[in-house]
């Protein structure tokens, strides 16, 4: 066992501690390398970025804030100015005197003659439904009521009483050749 050990395990082993000391090393360099090249370049770098932004392009950014984007946003407020007073002058005024003195007063005579005619029909409605109400019950649901309740109903109840020994006679009958008819199968299957 431990010849094969020795053969199959060791050399795979001695690789991997070679693998890991290279990896230590490497890491030692890069460690090195960030610490003492690549931080001091990158803040270095920063600084003179932050100094750029700071001394440079901040105040080229006023200038240009100054000279240009303000002038041009008190231009463009001084256009919308006019523009609004020249579409409330053209468009909102007229449109408003239109409405208000053409167009509303016949569309309000509209509405309230609509109103009337509706309200007509809706009276006329009611009272003809009341009517056609009072029709179905005097000439339709009181007499059926009236039929029901003294000739069908007690007639029914005689025809009944009448028939009850004949329908207690053939219940039992039906019942009795139900019965055989389930002996004769049960026989049958069994037999």
């Amino acid at each position: 066992m431990r010849v094969v050990a020795l053969i199959v395990v060791l050399p795979f082993r001695l690789a991997y501690e070679l693998l890991k000391a290279i990896g230590r090393a490497f890491g030692w360099v890069g460690d090195l390398l960030y610490r003492w090249l690549l931080a001091p370049i990158g803040r270095f770098f920063a600084a003179i970025g932050r100094a750029v932004y700071r001394y440079v392009l901040t105040p080229i950014g006023h200038v240009l804030d100054l000279l240009l984007l303000q002038p041009f946003l008190w231009l463009m407020r001084g256009v919308g100015l006019v523009l609004g007073w020249l579409l409330t002058l053209l468009i909102v005024i007229p449109a408003t005197f239109l409405w208000r003195y053409v167009l509303r007063p016949p569309w309000l005579a509209l509405v309230w003659a609509g109103r009337v005619v509706g309200e007509a029909i809706a009276w006329a409605w009611g009272w003809t439904a009341r009517g056609l109400a009072w029709t179905g019950r005097v000439f339709i649901v009181i007499p059926a009521r009236a039929l029901w309740r003294y000739l069908l109903a007690p007639t029914g109840r005689a025809i009944a009483w009448v028939l009850r020994p004949f329908t207690i006679t053939v219940r039992a009958a039906w019942r009795t050749l139900r019965q055989a008819g389930r002996d004769i199968r049960a026989f049958f299957r069994f037999s």
